[in-house]
């Protein structure tokens, strides 16, 4: 009886152990690079961390062409400078869904010549 016990414990202290997460593949950055890399290039940022279960800590920017992903080191200005310039785009865009942009209006038309004649 003492063995089925030791046994049922030994079970469940291993499904405890293996619930699954340390099957899931982490696409983490394993080095960084110094490049500087253009805003007008990339489309979003994530921030990895070691909590994440990688071993470094980054910042994954992704290209607008194709699912390039290029890691930064998060401590570099450069890279925070990009990090706000992207947070300021997402948020302009998103306070301007269906409007203008800041500091922009919308072009008139202009009348073409067919038009101006009709109305005459």
């Amino acid at each position: 009886m003492a063995k089925l016990i030791c046994f049922i414990i030994l079970c469940l202290v291993c499904l405890s152990i293996s619930d699954g997460s340390s099957l899931t593949a982490l696409d983490c950055c394993i080095s960084t690079g110094r490049k500087h890399i253009k805003q007008s290039s990339v489309k979003s940022y994530t921030l990895q961390t070691t909590d994440s279960g990688c071993t470094i800590p980054a910042v994954r920017f992704t290209f607008k062409k194709g699912a390039t992903v290029v890691c930064a080191p998060p401590e570099e200005p450069w890279v925070k400078d990009l990090m706000n310039k992207l947070d300021r785009r997402q948020k302009d865009s998103t306070e301007n869904e269906g409007g203008t942009r800041k500091g922009k209006s919308r072009k008139k038309k202009k009348p073409n010549k067919k038009s101006k004649q009709r109305s005459q």
